[in-house]
């Protein structure tokens, strides 16, 4: 519940539930209710085997995590964003439970899926068309705005007039109903559209904890016990904002340099590839006005370039590449924060380059040979030429090797063998 406590915190505070099934010999299925920071990181917040996954029992799984938190914080649980996979009884059970709930959004991972899996196929979709569709569905999930969206789908089917079948199917399912909420513009930045945080978690209890055995219900419970407990002794940090890191500002700061952004009205777009240069004017102001008459050119723009948007008013840049958007954090929003003064831009000192050719490595044998010169210069005599050093405590005159002199400290340095042992002797040198 900790993790929960800290989800609330943050500015979209979000749940996620999800189903797995195959893990026991009667067929149970278990019902997880997990969050996630912006790290993507997996923190379940309960598990709930159950004997039917129905609107009852999601009803009962989510009211009894709601008075749970209360009886722990003495507060109300307000939740911003639910995600879900697209069953309608999943719709019924959080309105009731959650009746403030902002959005509840269709996971896109489980709408993709459907599509492959039997969506495309039934409604009579050749084959040579579903890879291309798919992509479609792609941009359609990335859209800036609404009506950016509406007039991509009437393209979209005015193109694929011989699948009416599917696209009235797909239409009546994942637009004109509850389960329509799966593109960027339904949500605010760093707000997940997928489930993937169930979805992980879902295949390590498989992988992991059960090794993919159905077990009897009794070993299944103990099996369930003993990986709750050694996943709550991980004790993982939860982050609720993603680090902008020095790396990132300084490739920030030579993007901005550049200066490849094209602005037109509040919107600020820069190609994908930064080779390629600016965009131009006229690109920016079609996208802007949608003024697109077929899906190859809508298509190609919305891959080829990035969006900004820009509010003014609270100073806030909000960039719809996939990382951009997903984890409110990339270099495209922090070059353009810095071009518009929202942020500081981050100066890397490098020494000076100093001019001409660089120096030649020395050779070892030419370095032995100029070693004299430098000792005779300093007073000191050669290398090779053995020292007379007196030690003081014994009073006797030891033969050694300036190899071992210490020539900051006036110091000899000596190993001297005695009786096969190696004694190190440290004393001051007196000069004869």
């Amino acid at each position: 519940m900790k993790y929960l406590d800290q989800t609330v915190s943050t500015g979209a505070p979000l749940l996620a539930l999800d189903g797995t099934f195959k893990l026991n010999s009667l067929g149970y299925p278990l019902l997880i209710v997990t969050t996630q920071d912006s790290l993507h990181q997996v923190f379940p917040i309960a598990f709930a085997p159950c004997s039917s996954e129905c609107e009852e029992t999601v009803t009962f799984v989510l009211t009894s995590v709601v008075k749970a938190y209360k009886l722990l914080y003495n507060k109300a649980l307000n939740v911003k964003f639910f995600i879900s996979d697209c069953a309608l009884y999943m719709f019924s059970s959080v309105r009731k439970v959650f009746p403030a709930l902002k959005a509840h959004i269709s996971c896109y991972f489980h709408v993709k899926q459907s599509q492959k899996k039997r969506g495309m196929s039934d409604r009579g979709v050749h084959k040579d068309d579903r890879k291309a569709i798919l992509s479609h569905l792609d941009v359609i999930h990335q859209m800036v705005t609404k009506e950016h969206f509406i007039k991509y789908w009437q393209l979209f089917k005015k193109e694929y007039l011989i699948y009416d079948d599917y696209c009235k199917y797909f239409e009546d399912t994942y637009i004109n109903s509850n389960c329509n909420l799966w593109h960027f513009f339904d949500v605010d930045a760093n707000v997940f559209l997928t489930n993937n945080c169930c979805e992980s978690l879902n295949s390590m209890i498989k992988r992991d904890w059960t090794n993919r055995e159905r077990r009897p219900l009794h070993i299944f419970f103990k099996t369930l016990k003993d990986g709750i407990y050694q996943l709550a002794n991980q004790n993982k940090p939860f982050i609720p904002e993603v680090e902008v890191t020095t790396n990132l500002q300084i490739e920030a700061a030579k993007l901005e340099s550049k200066g490849l952004f094209v602005k037109f009205k509040d919107y600020y777009f820069i190609q994908k590839k930064h080779d390629e240069g600016k965009i131009s004017m006229d690109q920016a102001k079609r996208f802007v006005n949608i003024k697109y008459s077929n899906l190859t050119d809508f298509k190609k723009d919305c891959l080829t370039m990035n969006v900004l948007k820009v509010n003014n008013t609270e100073k806030t840049v909000t960039c719809f590449c996939s990382s951009g958007f997903k984890s409110g954090v990339c270099v495209h929003k922090l070059a353009l924060e810095i071009n518009l003064k929202f942020r500081q831009k981050l100066v890397l000192l490098v020494p000076k380059r100093r001019r001409g050719r660089k120096r030649k490595a020395a050779t070892a044998m030419n370095y032995q040979q100029d070693e004299p010169k430098r000792f005779k210069k300093q007073g000191l005599g050669n290398r090779s030429e053995p020292i007379t050093v007196i030690l003081k405590k014994k009073k006797s005159k030891k033969i050694i090797g300036y190899r071992y002199i210490c020539e900051t400290f006036n110091y000899a340095l000596t190993f001297v063998n005695k009786k096969n042992k190696l004694i190190f002797m440290k004393e001051r040198i007196i000069k004869n």
